[in-house]
């Protein structure tokens, strides 16, 4: 109503980039329709698209996966909510750190599981309390979801945090999902996979990435988002 009256407002309820997507993309994408690209593909994606989405971890992740570890999806959501259909089923419980962004306990709960919120504190960057993350673990917690950068808080998480995260995780037996949408938004520190540091580190965890276009390229009304993990849960997600 404010804006239908020529009010200056300022939105932040949706990430999304001040500026429109490049030409060179939208050049791309009339020139795949006008050669007849406009047909059926694979659920998963094209395997032109998924091979290029390697590039891009290799290139800007510095991690080696293969097309048949990644899927495509109408934005970066629609990977969330099939990760966690896969995944968990009604008795399980997932744990969620607050705040959060509004569809985590929703894709939890439509997947017939438990959201498990966890405080966190903006003093400590709102990482996680280890002590207070234990006192939330049951025998029905059956994965983890995490975001960061974070929406809605912005911060980015340091390297120790994710890695005790890592370790929780993998002691645990949990699959964790790593919400990383806002991976190129860092202006203040160096973002990193936390798949990236669950190698170097050796940890071992069972993780499933969700990264999006919409950020980085400013392609939020495109909706392509994409997900990549272990071979099996990628094809149960498919």
């Amino acid at each position: 109503e404010l804006k239908a009256q020529g009010v200056d407002v300022i939105n932040f309820s949706a990430g999304q980039p001040d500026f429109n997507t490049p030409k060179n993309i939208r050049n791309a994408a009339k020139l795949a329709m006008d050669q007849g690209q406009t047909k059926y593909t694979a659920g998963s994606g094209t395997i032109e698209l998924r091979k290029a989405v390697c590039t891009k971890i290799k290139r800007e992740n510095s991690l080696d996966i293969f097309p048949d570890q990644v899927l495509i999806s109408n934005g970066e959501k629609q990977s969330l909510y099939l990760a966690c259909q896969a995944l968990f089923q009604a008795g399980d419980e997932v744990l969620i750190f607050k705040p959060y962004w509004v569809s985590f306990p929703e894709f939890v709960t439509l997947s017939d599981a438990s959201p498990v919120l966890v405080d966190t504190d903006s003093e400590k960057n709102f990482e996680p309390d280890l002590k207070d993350l234990r006192s939330k673990i049951s025998k029905r917690v059956k994965g983890i979801i995490i975001n960061s950068p974070s929406n809605p808080t912005g911060s980015l998480w340091s390297i120790e945090a994710i890695i005790n995260i890592l370790k929780l995780a993998k002691k645990n037996n949990w699959v964790l999902i790593s919400d990383e949408c806002y991976e190129r938004l860092v202006f203040d520190g160096h973002f990193i996979s936390a798949e990236k540091l669950n190698q170097d580190h050796q940890i071992g965890a069972n993780i499933i990435t969700c990264m999006s276009m919409s950020k980085t390229y400013a392609m939020t009304g495109w909706r392509i988002g994409y997900s990549f993990g272990q071979k099996n849960i990628i094809k149960a997600m498919n």
